[in-house]
C-alpha cells in the first residue's frame, strides 16, 4: 500500500454527472426571467465547477447585475426542487470508496455546490457514510469561500498531512487547491474540464474512471512525467 491516510474528492464531474440538472435548471431560470431573449446555451461541461454566480457572469458577461441576481435565484429555487433529481452517479463511485474505506483511507467532500442540494444529492446516491465530513462554500465559514481555503480548513480541523492526502477533481480550481495545500492530485479525466490544462500541473495520475484511484493507494510507482 501506499503513504496515503487520506481522499478528498471533489464532487461535480468526479463523484456525480450534474450537467443535465444544472443544464434543465438554467434553461427553465432563463425563460422565466429573460422571457424575451432567445438564448442557445453552448456546452456547459467547461463551465462547471465555479460557484454559481461566476458561472453566470461566465455564461452572460454583458448582463445586468441585477438580472444575473435575478437568473441565481430562480436558478437555485428550481435546480433545489427538481434540478438536483437529475444528477447520475459514475460507475464505480460506492465501490472505489468503499474499498478506501475498508481500509482505513479518510475520505472527505469539497464541493463549490451548496449544501442542501448536496445533501439531498449525497443521501439520494447512499454516499454520505463514506465522508467524515462535507465541506460546501455555504457552510457558515465566512473564510471558506474557495476549494484551497476548504482544504485548509479540513487540514486544521481534522490535522491531516498534506503529504499523505490525495485530492481527486476533474478542474484546474481542483489541481490548484492541491497545489497551494502542498498536495498530490489525481485528475478524473471524465470529468468536465480539459485535460489539456493539466499539461503543466504535477499529477499522480489521469483517471480514466474513479476506481482507477484504487491503483493510487495501492502504492503504484510514478515513471518520468509523474505518473503512476
Amino acid at each position: 500500500m501506499s503513504d496515503y491516510k487520506t481522499a478528498i474528492f471533489d464532487l461535480d464531474g468526479t463523484l456525480v454527472d450534474s450537467l443535465p440538472g444544472i443544464e434543465y435548471a438554467l434553461t427553465e431560470s432563463i425563460k422565466l426571467i429573460m422571457p424575451e431573449t432567445v438564448v442557445q446555451l453552448p456546452d456547459l461541461r467547461p463551465y462547471i465547477g465555479p460557484p454559481l454566480p461566476e458561472l453566470i457572469k461566465l455564461l452572460f458577461p454583458d448582463l445586468l447585475a441585477d438580472t444575473m441576481e435575478k437568473l441565481a435565484v430562480q436558478f437555485r429555487l428550481i435546480y433545489d426542487d427538481t434540478g438536483w433529481q437529475k444528477t447520475r452517479v459514475y460507475e464505480h463511485v460506492i465501490d472505489t470508496l468503499s474499498w478506501l474505506t475498508e481500509r482505513g483511507i479518510g475520505c472527505f467532500l469539497v464541493t463549490n455546490k451548496r449544501f442542501r442540494p448536496v445533501k439531498q444529492i449525497v443521501a439520494r446516491f447512499g454516499l454520505l457514510p463514506f465522508f467524515k465530513e462535507v465541506v460546501t462554500a455555504d457552510m457558515g465559514h465566512t473564510n471558506i469561500q474557495s476549494k484551497e481555503a476548504m482544504v485548509r480548513y479540513l487540514v486544521e480541523k481534522h490535522h491531516l498531512d498534506p503529504g499523505k492526502t490525495l485530492i481527486v477533481g476533474d478542474t484546474i480550481d481542483d489541481a490548484a487547491a492541491a497545489q497551494m495545500c502542498g498536495m498530490n492530485f489525481a485528475v478524473a479525466a471524465y470529468g468536465y474540464g480539459d485535460v489539456h490544462q493539466f499539461n503543466n500541473i504535477r499529477l499522480v495520475r489521469f483517471l480514466n474512471r474513479l476506481d482507477d484511484v484504487c491503483n493510487v493507494f495501492k502504492g503504484g510507482q510514478a515513471n518520468e512525467k509523474g505518473f503512476v
